[in-house]
């Protein structure tokens, strides 16, 4: 932790948290209910949190199960 202090490197870290229930008649509405309650709970702390789109879990699907897409970032240069 002290590297990235005296560095001055500043990252963004987003974690994705999936909620789900198995499907049924009027399942939806309870799982909104459940995500709007677990989004007031980080709020509460100052945590932002929203619920994405379907576009967005497309591309965040293809990010993480495509191989095509790679993430890479040389800290070598950091040491």
């Amino acid at each position: 932790m002290k590297g990235i202090y005296f560095l001055g490197v500043v990252g963004l870290t987003l974690t994705y948290i999936m909620l789900w229930n198995k499907y049924r008649e009027g399942a939806e509405p309870e799982l909104m209910k459940e995500c709007k309650e677990f989004i007031q709970k980080f709020e509460s702390v100052n945590i932002c949190c929203d619920i994405i789109k379907e576009q967005e879990i497309v591309r965040l699907c293809n990010l993480i199960n495509n191989p095509a897409v790679t993430f890479y970032e040389d800290y070598s240069e950091y040491k």
